[in-house]
């Protein structure tokens, strides 16, 4: 964007001073509109250049004079290069409150989104995982992408963000990227984690996500079902590749742990439960909430099998543990041969833990929820969704009862 700003000092001749100095003005003049400005400072009207616009003297006090007036024009030329560059409009009244030392000091949503995820680095391991702080990166580039795209600009003023810009985004995230739902709900809400951030530091006043409603669509997680994860056990995988691949999402499906604390399971996790019993109870990499397991014979099975392993040992694991990647690679291999049709993951497992081996045999939600290691019971309503079979089962006891209860009513009314 090309912008012609002129500027010159002159002198006002019909103003002189009582200490016989005329005064210097300050002129600018962009899209036929002009302002002047006094620059607070005077000057013997024999002493002043008309061509150089500067005085002309030889002492000192005429030097300071002339870096004075260098210095204002240096600073508003700094100033509508910063207007420029982000796209601001540029204007001879915008310039004059500048000079007069009028403009906010406006925080700009980009750095001070950056800012935040200097913030969010500094607690990498503590308080957020690694792929939080990529999920942060991302939502902060395609952000910077839409102001440019939308808005013709590299940043703009936090305070000036209104639920508009809010939908605008979330329309962008949509059809640019093909987003679904709740991976725009995920962005917006790192947005609004940002803008409360500048709430607190007092960059803004108002939060414009107040009158704006962040949804996520509820959805039914994926898990295999008791006839499933017996076949997934018992087939014959003919590979020694799979079966400790297999061994690996068993264990998972058998203790619901996340592969983030499946990767850095070490034997501190192992502890005597108040039944005497193993019990895995650690802190989750993802919330550093305290999640308490029992670990139920299966699960300890697949722990005794490899305790001696050799591979686990040289890497100082307790099971044979590959990167999340190659596991779901292979699980997508075991998943055919087990006549499963599901797109088995490793995160699968989890949820395989929280419905199929513990809602269904009777495990209270509350009960899963301190084990799974959650902090609200809504997540863990997200993650175990009940199946038929034990739908079956609630409703089979209504059935006995109610027919107890119409039974018991026959033989009053015999009697």
């Amino acid at each position: 964007m090309k912008v012609k700003v002129k500027t010159q000092f002159f002198i006002k001749k019909s103003k002189p001073s009582v200490n016989g100095k005329v005064p210097i003005y300050f002129r600018i003049r962009c899209r036929s509109q002009v302002v002047e400005v006094a620059t607070g400072r005077g000057i013997n009207q024999r002493e002043w250049d008309k061509l150089l616009r500067r005085s002309n003297a030889k002492h000192e006090e005429a030097a300071i004079l002339n870096n004075f007036l260098d210095d204002i024009e240096n600073e508003i030329r700094r100033y509508i290069n910063y207007l420029i560059e982000n796209g601001e409009d540029v204007n001879v009244f915008v310039l004059k409150k500048k000079l007069n030392g009028e403009t906010e000091n406006h925080k700009m949503l980009l750095h001070v989104f950056r800012e935040n995820n200097g913030l969010i680095k500094q607690e990498l391991g503590y308080k957020y995982s690694q792929s939080t702080v990529n999920q942060y990166e991302v939502t902060f580039k395609r952000l910077k992408e839409f102001i440019r795209k939308r808005y013709l600009r590299n940043d703009m003023e936090i305070d000036k963000l209104d639920i508009s810009f809010i939908r605008n985004f979330d329309i962008y995230l949509r059809t640019k990227y093909q987003l679904k739902a709740n991976t725009i709900a995920k962005c917006l809400k790192q947005l609004n984690k940002v803008v409360r951030y500048a709430i607190d530091l007092r960059y803004v006043n108002m939060n414009p996500f107040a009158g704006y409603k962040i949804t996520y669509n509820k959805t039914d997680r994926g898990y295999l079902t008791p006839a499933e994860l017996l076949r997934l056990e018992e087939t014959d995988l003919n590979s020694r590749r799979l079966d400790r691949v297999r061994d690996v999402f068993v264990f998972v499906c058998y203790t619901g742990l996340a592969y983030k604390d499946l990767e850095r399971f070490n034997k501190s996790f192992i502890q005597k439960g108040i039944d005497g019993r193993n019990w895995l109870i650690f802190k989750r990499a993802k919330t550093d909430i305290e999640a308490r397991i029992p670990i139920l014979p299966k699960a300890q099975a697949i722990l005794d099998k490899y305790c001696n392993d050799t591979e686990c040992i040289i890497r100082r694991k307790m099971l044979p543990v590959l990167s999340n990647q190659r596991m779901n690679s292979y699980l997508q291999e075991i998943a055919p041969l087990c006549d499963i049709e599901k797109r088995v993951t490793m995160h699968i497992g989890r949820h395989t833990f929280a419905t199929t081996v513990t809602l269904v045999n009777g495990v209270p939600i509350e009960t899963v929820q301190k084990m799974l290691g959650h902090q609200d019971l809504s997540t863990t309503q997200i993650y175990a969704r009940i199946i038929d079979e034990k739908i079956s089962q609630d409703m089979n006891s209504l059935f006995e009862k109610m027919g107890n209860n119409h039974k018991d009513q026959s033989q009053r009314k015999i009697l």
